[in-house]
């Protein structure tokens, strides 16, 4: 498979870039097992970050409507012409993390990709930004095993911090398959992770704010080391920590890394009416 998407590469008279994280999956049966994933649910929009040459897009294209999102412009140009004739396919040429994530598809949405390892996490990020309070959006994504780790991670690990717990907070996340280096051309020099990020369809109040509850986790974790409620203490009365940690049965010295996602929105919730 790496000789045929050589030969490709050398009639569009380009290489893979590295600054685009342009590792081409060549494994067939992790291609395979991956695409028997996403086939489980039915989607009626699947949009694919960075189809590349469109391995896993050839066998998505069979039974869904695909929106691809391609920043190289001869790998847009390439699958454009490859798939004219389809009438469940589009592409669009940028820069996903320059894209209304929101505005693409309708109806059930599956977010996928290979994503590159240098902005992977920015992506996730942007991801869970637009979509944390949609029941119909879910996320298959390709990443650095690290990163996957990181958001896969239970409390008290050392890789659990606010950003994990903002995604958990929200979604179900599920490991589903491991990818080594061989399973991609080139070679990249680190292991990647297939996850999947299913909403768990929170009952929010109607007064929840995301965008302060993000600046809440962040203030949570940022120094590791301190309490909890020191590290709170700038933003809410020590009365309040102590009398809400009291309240959830935690103990007046834990520090954030040991707490789970529902407990830090409840505390969250439980904290800013207290400054009401």
């Amino acid at each position: 498979m790496s000789i045929e998407i050589k030969q490709i590469l050398q009639k569009l008279n380009t290489n893979p870039k590295k600054k685009l994280g342009q590792n081409f999956l060549i494994n067939k049966n992790k291609i395979k097992k991956l695409t028997s994933e996403i086939n489980k649910v039915h989607y009626d929009s699947i949009i694919e970050i960075g189809p590349g040459l469109g391995a896993i897009t050839e066998e998505l294209i069979k039974n869904n409507n695909i929106i691809c999102i391609e920043k190289d412009i001869k790998l847009f140009s390439y699958l454009k012409d490859k798939y004219k004739e389809s009438q469940n396919f589009s592409i669009i040429n940028e820069d996903v993390l320059k894209c209304d994530l929101s505005s693409l598809g309708s109806g059930k949405k599956l977010f996928f990709g290979n994503l590159p390892y240098n902005i992977g996490t920015k992506i996730i990020g942007n991801f869970t930004d637009s979509f944390f309070s949609d029941i119909n959006v879910t996320g298959i994504f390709m990443l650095q095993k690290e990163v996957g780790q990181k958001i896969l991670s239970d409390k008290g690990s050392k890789l659990y911090n606010g950003f994990v717990v903002k995604i958990q907070t929200f979604y179900n996340v599920k490991n589903v398959i491991s990818l080594n280096e061989s399973d991609f051309w080139p070679q990249p020099n680190i292991k990647s992770i297939l996850i999947k990020l299913e909403n768990k369809n929170r009952k929010l109040l109607s007064n929840f704010s995301y965008k302060e509850y993000t600046k809440f986790l962040y203030n949570c974790f940022k120094v590791r080391r301190k309490k909890l409620s020191n590290n709170l203490q700038m933003y809410f009365t020590k009365e309040a920590i102590n009398d809400n940690l009291n309240n959830l049965k935690l103990k007046q010295d834990i520090r954030a890394q040991d707490i789970d996602d529902d407990t830090f929105l409840k505390l969250f919730k439980n904290l800013t009416d207290s400054k009401s």
